[in-house]
């Protein structure tokens, strides 16, 4: 059995909750549920708990009809859910390389500056205010270079009075009414998952009625659409980005998108580790698998070298 080392920043090892966010915990228990079936069986753990060098968890959560705790086990390969370097003793899922560049929003917008809104990056309260003029619409939206699930993310019309460094300014991109998904005067936005090229899933992401950020971990509501319902320029997008990341191999990330009201979609951000809570079971059989099929591949293809 392929022993797969997943990392993230919500473990705690606790037999009866081993993940900080309660709704978390069944989908990673049918995520190991799928991965035993493929041969391969996954211990949960946190950075701090994974010696790099050795390719060993110190500690870690594994679930075998309920949840254990497990000391010292040999890695095979690493599926990060979580930035951290992973080091050389077993690969990971996904390419570390890959990761540093599409989770860094400054790249995002500078590399795919045309189908991006308007951002730029900020260190300093003096920069902000020489590059607040360039911004062209009412609301601002201010994010950290680095992170996700809409933590630390503002959309404000007036802006702080003090920034630090590594924070990306951007103009706000209003999102348009969408009756056909039932959407109207909320924010959303359409997140579409992709493995190695192909399109997994899609769905959007509804902001709670007042908020702005769409994130589910910020409250926002999943509604899952089928594929051939995104829109062709959406697709079109999705190509052109995921040809940028062809060189890396074998890679699995989600692009976050807006269209607004002239019907034109905005690349928001780009996740390499794209949630996997899906209130869906189907749906979830088919993205655990995929999933797991690349961490597979990504093993075997090590054997090789």
């Amino acid at each position: 059995m392929i022993r797969v080392g997943v990392i993230h920043c919500w473990i705690r090892y606790n037999k009866k909750s081993p993940l900080k966010i309660e709704k978390y915990n069944i989908p990673y228990q049918h995520f190991s549920k799928y991965a035993k079936s493929m041969g391969m069986l996954v211990f949960l753990g946190r950075v701090k708990d994974y010696d790099k060098k050795r390719g060993i968890l110190k500690n870690a959560m594994f679930f075998d009809s309920e949840w254990q705790i497990k000391r010292n086990v040999k890695i095979d390969i690493l599926f990060k859910r979580t930035p951290f370097d992973p080091g050389k003793a077993v690969p990971a899922v996904n390419n570390p390389a890959f990761s540093g560049i599409a989770n860094n929003k400054s790249w995002v917008y500078r590399t795919f500056k045309n189908i991006t809104p308007r951002s730029f990056v900020v260190n300093s309260s003096r920069e902000m205010k020489r590059l607040l003029p360039k911004i062209r619409t009412k609301k601002i939206v201010f994010k950290p270079v680095r992170g996700s699930d809409g933590i630390g993310i503002k959309i404000t019309e007036k802006p702080p009075k003090i920034i630090g460094k590594g924070n990306i300014m951007q103009e706000f991109v209003e999102s348009k009414d969408m009756p056909k998904w039932g959407i109207k005067k909320r924010a959303w936005d359409l997140r579409v998952t992709v493995i190695d090229g192909k399109i997994i899933d899609s769905y959007i992401r509804i902001a709670k009625r007042g908020c702005l950020l769409s994130n589910v971990y910020q409250g926002g509501k999943m509604r899952f659409i089928r594929n051939k319902e995104i829109p062709r320029h959406v697709r079109d997008r999705v190509k052109l980005i995921d040809s940028k990341f062809r060189k890396f191999g074998h890679r699995i990330y989600s692009a976050d998108f807006i269209i607004d009201p002239e019907n034109r979609p905005w690349l928001i951000e780009i996740n390499t580790a794209p949630g996997i809570y899906y209130p869906d079971r189907e749906k979830e059989r088919v993205f655990y698998t995929a999933i797991l099929k690349t961490i597979k591949a990504v093993y075997l293809e090590s054997l090789k070298r």
